[in-house]
């Protein structure tokens, strides 16, 4: 048993945290491995729970003929709170992407309440 990894036959399994922004735009990230830290490059649009395999990471074949692999499974973690400045950027995101904001001004409605006074 380990903390960080599960083991299934050969295979590794572990969960990365990687933020939206990393998600969303691609990054490359450290990965511990049973054979030390790999980078590993998330492309962007990677979705919650998207599997990445490091092939040959894995657990030593009994005959000696290889590795099994090391599977990451991505975890997308949204921020539970945020600056003004990040909420600005993600409201001005929202607007540019069409979406409605529940109970939340753009940033363009605030600009226009702002020049209005």
């Amino acid at each position: 048993p380990h903390d960080e990894f599960q083991r299934d036959d050969y295979d590794i399994h572990a969960r990365k945290a990687i933020s939206i922004t990393q998600a969303t735009l691609g990054a490359t990230v450290t990965i511990d491995t049973v054979h030390g830290e790999e980078e590993l490059r998330i492309p962007p649009g990677t979705q919650p729970g998207q599997t990445f395999r490091l092939r040959g990471k894995g657990v030593p074949f009994v005959d000696g003929g290889g590795k099994g692999d090391h599977w990451v499974h991505a975890e997308v973690r949204i921020p539970t709170s945020l600056n003004d400045r990040q909420r600005e950027l993600l409201e001005e995101l929202a607007e540019i992407s069409g979406e409605e904001l529940p109970e939340s001004r753009t940033v363009l409605e605030k600009g226009k309440d702002f020049l209005s006074h």
